[in-house]
C-alpha cells in the first residue's frame, strides 16, 4: 500500500518533474564539463564527465521523465540525471544494477537502455540463500514487475548475488557495474571483498564501476562494521583500489553539506526512512524527526572507476650481483620449455616500455677427473697352524730291585738317582694359537669392497688343517712314584753301608 501511494504521489507531480528534468538535461547539455571527477586527494588534471550522444541525452530524460517511475520526488536528492551521466552510461549498454531494491534506479535504467538496444541484469538479494519470507516477497515483487513486462522494460535479467553466489555472469561480458548505497550493507556483513572481486570479474577491460554510498567524515576513524550506514571514501576507493581497479574521478552532484552525520538511529533517522526508534523496536510517536527532514537525504559519495585495459605486468629486475642469479634447476626436475631461455619481459606501466635483459650463460662446469682403476682384494694367505709341542719324554724310573744283580740304591748311597718330577702345569696345557702373521688376513677396505669381486680361486679360503693338528695335546701320564723300600728288621743289616770283613 504504501509503495503505492508513492507512486500516485508521484503520478500528481509528474508535469512539474518533467519540466525540472528537460531543463537539467538542457544545461548539462551545453555545459558539458561542469561535473568534473578528481583522482582521490584532488591532484592532477580534472578528468571531464563523458559526453553521451544527443540520442542518449534525449532518451535518458524521456526515461527519468517516464510515466513508470518510482518516487520521483526524491530527484532533488539523487539527481538521477547528472549522476548516470557522470558514469557515462549508454543506452547500447550491457548494464549490472546490484542490489536495486524496490526499483528506484531501475525504473529508469531499464527504458532508457530498451530505446538503445542496451540490456539490463539486475543482481538482486539471494532470497535461496537468506531463508527469508520478506526478502523472497521483495525478490518476486521486483521480478514481476520488470522482467516480466518487457514491452515497458525491455529486457531485464534478475540474478541473485550475496555472500554465497556464484559469479554475476561470464567473465568480460559487462560494459557498466553500478551500485547505490549499498558498499555499507557488504562491509557490515563482513563480505565485501567478494563484492568487489565478483564486479571485477564480470566488467570488460575498460568497463566502469559506479558507486553511490552514504559518505563517513574523514576526521572520524571508520567503522568496521559501518553500524551507522556511513563508509569513509577514501576505505571504498582502497577497497576498489586492491580488487584491480583504476579510481578515475569523484562527483559532489550528490552531496549535502546539512549532513551532520550524527543522529540517533544512524543514517536511517534521514529520509527517506525517517525511522524513530532502534532497529526492532516499535516506533516512537513522540520522537519529532522535523529536524531531520530538513536535513534532507544523506551526503552522498559519487566514485567512478575503471578496469584496466589490460593487467600490467612488472618486470623482474636482474640481479646486481651476478653471484645472486638464481642457480640452475637441479637434476631431475622438471624445466619448463614452452618460454625460451632469456626470455624478454615488458611493462608499459611509468612511460616506455623496459625490457629485462636476458641471463648471461653459466660458465661450462669443469670436468671431473676419471674414476680410479678398480683394485681387487689381497689374496687371503694360507693359514699356518703349528705343530703340536712333543709330549716330554715319560720319567726316568730307577731300575727294579735284581734287574741287574746289584740291590738298588738307597737315598744317600752312590748311585741313587731321583724320581722324576711331574710335568709342570704348562706341559699340560694345549699349543697356544699360532702367531698374528698366520691369523687370516682382515677384510679389504670398504673402498677394495666395491671393486669387482676376485676370481674364485682366490676366493677360496685355505683348507682347514687336519684332525690331528686341530686336537690338543694329551696331557703327559702322571708319574709313577717309585714303591717305599720294606721295611728293614733289627737283625737285618744297614744296606746303605758295606759290611766290614773281619
Amino acid at each position: 500500500m504504501r509503495l503505492r501511494s508513492w507512486a500516485l504521489a508521484g503520478t500528481a507531480l509528474m508535469t512539474a518533474t518533467l519540466g525540472g528534468a528537460l531543463a537539467l538535461a538542457q544545461e548539462a547539455a551545453t555545459q558539458p564539463g561542469t561535473m568534473t571527477a578528481n583522482p582521490a586527494g584532488g591532484d592532477g588534471p580534472a578528468a571531464p564527465v563523458p559526453i553521451l550522444t544527443d540520442a542518449d541525452r534525449i532518451g535518458l530524460v524521456n526515461a527519468i521523465s517516464g510515466p513508470r517511475r518510482i518516487n520521483p520526488e526524491r530527484d532533488r536528492f539523487r539527481n538521477p540525471l547528472q549522476t548516470l551521466q557522470f558514469f557515462g552510461v549508454r543506452s547500447t549498454d550491457t548494464v549490472i544494477e546490484i542490489w536495486p531494491g524496490q526499483g528506484w534506479y531501475t525504473s529508469i535504467l531499464a527504458p532508457y537502455l530498451k530505446v538503445g538496444g542496451g540490456r539490463l541484469i539486475a543482481a538482486h538479494f539471494d532470497a535461496a540463500s537468506s531463508g527469508s519470507a520478506a526478502v523472497r516477497r521483495l525478490v518476486d515483487d521486483f521480478t514481476g514487475r520488470f522482467a516480466g513486462n518487457p514491452d515497458v522494460f525491455g529486457s531485464v535479467t534478475v540474478v541473485p548475488f550475496g555472500p554465497r553466489s556464484g559469479a554475476l555472469g561470464p567473465p568480460g561480458s559487462v560494459d557498466t557495474v553500478l551500485t547505490f548505497r549499498n558498499v555499507h550493507n557488504w562491509v557490515a556483513q563482513g563480505w565485501s571483498e567478494k563484492a568487489f572481486a565478483d564486479m571485477f570479474a564480470v566488467l570488460k577491460p575498460g568497463g566502469i564501476l559506479g558507486i553511490e554510498d552514504h559518505r563517513a567524515s574523514p576526521d572520524e576513524p571508520q567503522d568496521p562494521l559501518a553500524s551507522d550506514g556511513y563508509v569513509r571514501e577514501d576505505f571504498v576507493i582502497q577497497m576498489a583500489e586492491e580488487a584491480g581497479f583504476e579510481f578515475i574521478g569523484r562527483s559532489e552532484v550528490n552531496a549535502n553539506p546539512r549532513d551532520t552525520r550524527d543522529h540517533p538511529f544512524g543514517v536511517w533517522t534521514l529520509p527517506p526512512v525517517l525511522r524513530t526508534s532502534p532497529v526492532g523496536q516499535p516506533e516512537d510517536p513522540g520522537f519529532d524527526n522535523s529536524r531531520y527532514r530538513a536535513i534532507g537525504e544523506s551526503d552522498r559519495m559519487t566514485l567512478r572507476f575503471r578496469k584496466p585495459l589490460q593487467p600490467v605486468v612488472s618486470p623482474t629486475p636482474p640481479p646486481a650481483d651476478p653471484a645472486a642469479r638464481p642457480a640452475a634447476p637441479a637434476a631431475g626436475r622438471p624445466v619448463d620449455l614452452s618460454r625460451p631461455s632469456g626470455q624478454q619481459q615488458t611493462s608499459t606501466r611509468g612511460g616506455a616500455p623496459r625490457v629485462a635483459p636476458p641471463a648471461p650463460p653459466s660458465p661450462p662446469a669443469a670436468a671431473s677427473p676419471p674414476p680410479p682403476p678398480p683394485t681387487l682384494p689381497p689374496e687371503e694367505p694360507a693359514r699356518v697352524v703349528a705343530p703340536p709341542a712333543s709330549p716330554p719324554p715319560p720319567p726316568t724310573l730307577p731300575a727294579a730291585a735284581g734287574a741287574s744283580g746289584a740291590a738298588p740304591a738307597r737315598p744317600g748311597e752312590p748311585g741313587w738317582t731321583a724320581p722324576s718330577s711331574p710335568p709342570p702345569a704348562a706341559a699340560r696345557r694345549p699349543s697356544p694359537p699360532p702367531p698374528a702373521a698366520s691369523r687370516p688376513a682382515p677384510p679389504p677396505p670398504a673402498a677394495a669392497r666395491r671393486s669387482p669381486p676376485p676370481p674364485p680361486a682366490a676366493r677360496r679360503p685355505s683348507p682347514p688343517p687336519p684332525a690331528a693338528a686341530r686336537r690338543p695335546a694329551p696331557p703327559p701320564p702322571p708319574a709313577r712314584r717309585a714303591p717305599p723300600p720294606p721295611p728293614r728288621s733289627p737283625n737285618e743289616p744297614y744296606w746303605g753301608e758295606p759290611k766290614k770283613k773281619n
